[in-house]
């Protein structure tokens, strides 16, 4: 990653500038890019939830670790709602062994394989990604 930026996707790159050896880059919401961040840092920013949640602006580019034993919504608000950014994405991750079930709220479309809306185990991971305003596509290991 170290000397030239490395496209995440058309809107977003990894500025490797002062990145050192053991230092991850982390999400510079004002530059709109990856910058160097502390040494030992995650590269991706997480949040927790233990309960059933409605997804917020900040989530956008972040993880979200479902950590509750009973199953759990993860909801996907609309535009009018969130105004997220087209081609932005989400990170969410079953980590506790309440299953997490991805709901369209109002409005929203919600494309997946085989229509699959919940995770499949503990520890999965699935990634959110709007493609249009309302229009998401929810990829991982899902059933």
């Amino acid at each position: 990653m170290r000397g030239q930026p490395v496209t995440l996707n058309t809107l977003h790159d990894v500025d490797p500038t002062g990145l050192t050896d053991g230092q991850a880059p982390v999400w510079n919401a004002t530059a709109k890019k990856y910058k160097p961040g502390s040494t030992g840092a995650s590269a991706l920013p997480c949040t927790q939830q233990s309960a059933s949640y409605t997804l917020v602006l900040a989530d956008i580019y972040t993880c979200v670790e479902f950590t509750g034993s009973s199953a759990e919504n993860c909801t996907i608000p609309p535009h009018s709602s969130v105004a997220y950014p087209v081609g932005g994405w989400i990170e969410v991750r079953q980590f506790g062994t309440g299953q997490v079930t991805f709901v369209a709220g109002s409005g929203v479309t919600l494309r997946s394989p085989n229509s699959a809306v919940k995770t499949c185990s503990q520890y999965t991971t699935c990634v959110l990604h709007q493609r249009a305003t309302d229009d998401w596509v929810l990829v991982g290991d899902l059933v």
